[in-house]
């Protein structure tokens, strides 16, 4: 799974999902098992030391094995040249693993995206340099800035006042707009005064839904789109692997299902705009081909194949399509494809590398079929003064395999019913 020695002791895993992204999971006390995103960022091409760290939430906060007589939490110290050294410590942390793996020494900056302030996604902040060190930069959508602001807010809406954990301390750097691109400013460290920017590459999408400050952002460099809790899977090769058990999606009491779904249809289309880029690149290589004689061309060169461990990692392989459905097809090399590729999805729990419009398109399906009521379900109890309910089809007669499920409070799902346009509730999908 790893490339990197040495890190058993850690509760976290790590795998490389493309050229500058890798994938982190947290084994935590609460069960979570959340994803932790961890993308390298150049200042500029060609450059072999990162300048930026872009982290996709912080995780639950696990820390094992700390030790009375030393820091858990780490905290740059300003040394003579202007620039910080970090004090070690001795607590397999997410601060101390990243040290361990893509941040040795610690030296380069953190860019925490929040996807939501749930306290799973946002407790290891307590491990990595605080906000007012010039390391560590969070960012959070400006949409409905008052679900986290003040503090009070974000412990209340993190879940931490009701989980009995200390609340994180930070401030949020950048509050994002929708549809915003993202860049980094930053103090040259040569000279202080000037300041110096890096496009990260970053896209962030508004969705509340899940709830009202969930954000989705997308890497145009690596056509990769991360939806936060928003959707995922129920499992997937990594927690079969890692025998975690099937996950659904969740909706809490500040959860709004017509937001989740106008959200939804929103980074579809987002998604469907940016598949067409492919599409075209297709149309633009038959009609080279048609004044050859050549009748087949490729149109892509990598997938995701999942080997015999589970794990799903790109491989390479050659896609031809027919152009005039005569006789043998002649194939195009793998030097000849489009470096464009349809957008892959990952989620802050299970789902990592997906196709991103097939799954979107059949949690879109899935819930339609939820709100006709052709999904089983039963009762969970009370959760947080509510009846809460799980969808899935494992609690019928069917093989238990679906792909999705979904746990709400009934009054969600039912205010969903009502206000989400019937004709769209009774479209069916094509897959």
């Amino acid at each position: 799974m790893s490339s990197f020695p040495g890190l058993e002791r850690f509760p976290f895993t790590i795998r490389q999902l493309n050229p500058s992204t890798h994938l982190i999971r947290e084994t935590d006390k609460y069960s979570e098992f959340p994803h932790i995103y961890a993308k390298t960022v150049f200042l500029t091409k060609g450059s072999t030391r990162p300048a930026l760290i872009i982290l996709s939430d912080t995780g639950c906060g696990t820390n094992l094995n700390p030790r009375p007589n030393f820091s858990t939490v780490i905290r740059p110290e300003p040394i003579l040249s202007g620039t910080y050294k970090p004090r070690p410590d001795h607590n397999y942390n997410l601060a101390n693993f990243l040290r361990a793996t893509i941040n040795p020494n610690g030296e380069i900056p953190y860019l925490v995206v929040t996807t939501h302030c749930h306290y799973d996604h946002i407790l290891g902040l307590n491990y990595l340099p605080s906000t007012t060190s010039g390391m560590t930069t969070v960012l959070s959508s400006s949409h409905k800035k008052s679900f986290i602001v003040p503090r009070s807010n974000l412990a209340e809406h993190s879940l931490c006042e009701a989980m009995g954990v200390k609340t994180p301390k930070y401030d949020v750097g950048i509050w994002a707009h929708d549809l915003e691109p993202i860049v980094y400013a930053y103090p040259n460290p040569l000279h202080r005064s000037e300041i110096l920017e890096i496009d990260t590459g970053i896209t962030i999408l508004h969705t509340p839904g899940h709830t009202p400050d969930s954000l989705t952002w997308y890497d145009r460099n690596e056509r990769y789109i991360v939806v936060g809790d928003s959707l995922y899977e129920r499992e997937s090769p990594d927690t079969k692997e890692a025998s975690e058990p099937p996950m659904p999606t969740i909706f809490d009491i500040e959860s709004d299902l017509l937001d989740w779904w106008d959200s939804l249809k929103k980074v579809i289309s987002f998604v469907e705009e940016r598949n067409k880029e492919v599409e075209e690149t297709a149309d633009d290589r038959i009609e080279e081909a048609g004044s050859d004689e050549d009748e087949w061309v490729l149109v892509t060169a990598t997938d995701s194949l999942s080997d015999s461990s589970g794990t799903t990692e790109p491989t390479p392989r050659t896609i031809t399509i027919d152009l005039r459905a005569e006789k043998t097809p002649v194939r195009v090399g793998p030097e000849q494809v489009s470096k464009k590729r349809r957008v892959r999805l990952g989620a802050a729990h299970v789902t990592a590398d997906v196709d991103a419009e097939d799954c979107l398109l059949a949690m879109q399906d899935f819930m339609r079929r939820v709100l006709r009521n052709e999904i089983p379900s039963c009762s969970l109890g009370q959760e947080r003064g509510e009846e809460a309910y799980l969808w899935d089809e494992a609690l019928g007669d069917g093989d238990g395999n679906g792909r999705f499920s979904v746990k709400a409070p009934w009054r969600i799902v039912e205010e969903g019913r009502k206000a989400i346009p019937k004709s769209e509730i009774w479209r069916a999908w094509v897959g």
